[in-house]
């Protein structure tokens, strides 16, 4: 943080040359994944993996024409008789429309031939669990350049394992997971192991696509340059993998549907974005996921203006801990583009804790901080948060998304208790000299 002491709540770093993840982790993060397999195995709705699975299904049948089979005005709704024919056979609750970039579907053709649904659908609940532990670690990392204490790794991933979030996505056989830990490792990585980190960065860039953002950031950064121009050949390389893969037409399908959701809005309590809480009175009750193709203005102002103060803000910060500015961008503006998008499922906001470990460690008054970082969790758990199976009577609509603003409300703070203590000591050293 340039001249300015950081007392951090978090252990102080160590060498730079600490491992991002240990065996040992691994292993921490294989019993979770076990134990939650074994938890959930027989009990999860599954639509989101089905959607995966059925593309790659027709992948490998050689229907890649009907990867985009969806009903325009219901976003979960299917559109044909191709997608309700490959979805009759699964246990899945009800299948979601596909919409990924036909690479990913390439992929899960060969997942389609190695198992069957069921089995996939478990093993992808288990492998959240390490893609838990590796999303913590990484967090940890980004931040401290250390390797996260086990007694943090224990108690952040019981924290974790318990949010509705999280159970969210293991619910609905969501990738989240493994997306986020993906994003989180890249930003960790990208300056000891670049390379690595550049792969997996357009790995889950190829996916989820918001990822993106992080790498012209990666280039500005000498020491992160490696792993910036490594994630923009691969990013690139999958991209024209996926329009030479199927017939361009496919591929134009694909970009056609993302423009649509895009310039769209999912009307539903999870979708916690800005523009979704705003114009909950249009939604229409009479289908699942109510998708509004002509967004109004005030609604798109507002969330760019959002975004706005939130990079201005970052932009204060980062300015303020110069050491940690990259951190501070990388982390932040992840956060600020996932959270200013037009569709922000309620799983989304697992990657917070990135957020939450950067307050802890740029803080200097860190007594201060901890009470309003847990005045913001409240609104992630019970009784105010939506959970699988129902609903508290204390719940709160958009309570992820109230709870995020809370934790830029807490930067905000950090940044004004940092600017009024740098300008105290200019004062001090002033009144010194003379």
């Amino acid at each position: 943080m340039g001249k300015h002491a950081k007392h951090s709540a978090l252990p102080a770093a160590g060498s730079k040359k600490a491992p991002i993840i240990t065996p040992m982790m691994v292993l921490f993060g294989a019993v979770i994944g076990w134990l939650q397999a074994i938890a959930w195995n027989g009990r999860q709705h599954g639509g989101d993996w089905a959607s995966l699975w059925i593309a790659g299904e027709l992948a490998r049948d050689g229907k890649p024409e009907h990867f985009y089979d969806r009903d325009p005005a219901d976003f979960s709704g299917l559109s044909g008789d191709v997608w309700f024919t490959y979805a009759e056979p699964l246990s899945a609750l009800r299948s979601h429309p596909f919409v990924h970039n036909p690479v990913v579907a390439g992929a899960m053709r060969w997942v389609t031939e190695w198992t069957d649904f069921d089995t996939s659908l478990l093993w992808l609940t288990g492998l959240s669990g390490l893609a838990l532990v590796v999303l913590i670690a990484s967090a940890y990392y980004a931040w401290t350049n250390d390797t996260i204490p086990t007694t943090w790794l224990w108690a952040t991933t019981a924290a974790c394992w318990v949010l509705p979030a999280y159970h969210s996505s293991l619910w609905l056989g969501q990738t989240s997971v493994l997306i986020f830990a993906g994003v989180m490792y890249a930003i960790a990585a990208s300056r000891p192991r670049p390379v690595i980190a550049g792969l997996v960065l357009a790995c889950v860039a190829i996916v989820k696509l918001t990822p993106v953002v992080l790498i012209p950031l990666m280039l500005v950064y000498p020491t992160r340059r490696l792993a910036g121009a490594v994630a923009a050949g691969a990013t690139a390389a999958l991209a024209a993998t996926s329009y030479f893969l199927y017939t361009p037409d496919v591929f134009r399908t694909w970009w056609e549907n993302i423009q649509q959701i895009n310039g769209g809005l999912i009307l539903s309590e999870v979708n916690q974005s800005l523009p979704s809480m705003l114009l909950q009175g249009q939604r229409d009750d009479t289908v699942e996921v109510h998708m509004l193709t002509e967004v109004p203005e005030h609604a798109t102002l507002w969330t760019y203006g959002l975004a706005l103060v939130l990079g201005a803000l970052l932009l204060w910060v980062a300015w303020l801990f110069k050491d940690d500015a990259f951190a501070i961008l990388a982390v932040g503006g992840f956060t600020v583009a996932t959270v200013c998008g037009s569709l922000v499922w309620n799983h989304y906001y697992l990657f917070v804790i990135g957020t939450v470990f950067g307050l802890l460690t740029l803080t200097s008054r860190w007594n201060i901080m901890v009470p309003l970082i847990a005045i913001s969790a409240v609104w992630f758990y019970q009784p105010l948060s939506f959970v699988v199976g129902g609903r508290s009577p204390l719940y709160i609509p958009f309570n992820y998304l109230i709870g995020t603003w809370i934790l830029f409300g807490c930067l905000l703070v950090l940044a004004c208790i940092t600017t009024f203590e740098l300008r105290r000591e200019r004062r001090i050293k002033t009144v010194r000299k003379q």
